[in-house]
């Protein structure tokens, strides 16, 4: 992580605006990816103001950085500034409001957010993402009590394990995915596997 961390500082020096702005996000997803959130919040908070072309980048990870730390009143109030400029942006912002919601309100109002962002995201996001998003879902299903629900919600997938592009990472993925929708089960450390990897693509 060191020396990643000093080429992406090292070029700060050679940036301004939306260089900048750039290197801060290549930064953070070193720290997001470490589960480093402090790091990740101080590499993009004076960001917080960036170009036009990365604003949304920036804003949208460091409100993910703010979730992720357990700062909800933080993410939610820089989500609700966030302005999305394209279908892409706006499921984005959809998949974290609806992982905020599943902290603090009603699992009625959790599952709606949910169920909106699987049916406004078809054909609209990578096959993978989608498939991450059912996973997602299932230990929410779990905690409220909702197992029998896992099966109905992994029918809205079935089109993208059929588009899916198969290789070593993906095929794991399918085996995941098949494996929670079958026996409404995870396997251990799934969360850490891909939870990390949504938002921080953007």
């Amino acid at each position: 992580m060191a020396a990643a961390q000093h080429c992406i500082l090292h070029s700060w020096f050679a940036e301004d605006g939306e260089g900048v702005a750039k290197s801060a996000l290549a930064l953070s997803r070193v720290h997001l990816r470490a589960g480093d959130f402090e790091l990740a919040i101080r590499a993009l908070s004076s960001e917080a103001l960036a170009p036009e072309g990365t604003r949304f980048r920036v804003n949208i990870n460091l409100a993910y950085a703010f979730f992720q730390q357990g700062k909800l009143n933080e993410a939610q109030s820089l989500l609700d500034q966030i302005e999305p400029a394209s279908k892409y942006e706006t499921l984005h912002k959809m998949h974290l409001s609806a992982k905020l919601l599943s902290r603090r309100a009603p699992v009625s109002a959790t599952l709606q957010a949910y169920e909106e962002l699987i049916e406004a995201s078809a054909h609209h996001l990578q096959p993978s993402y989608r498939l991450m998003l059912f996973l997602e879902l299932v230990p929410l299903l779990r905690e409220y009590g909702q197992v029998s629900a896992i099966k109905l919600f992994a029918s809205h997938f079935f089109d993208d394990l059929e588009r899916l592009e198969l290789n070593r990472a993906t095929e794991a993925l399918r085996e995941d995915v098949l494996n929670a929708a079958t026996h409404g089960i995870l396997r251990e450390g799934i969360e850490i596997d891909y939870q990390r990897s949504l938002v921080q693509d953007v």
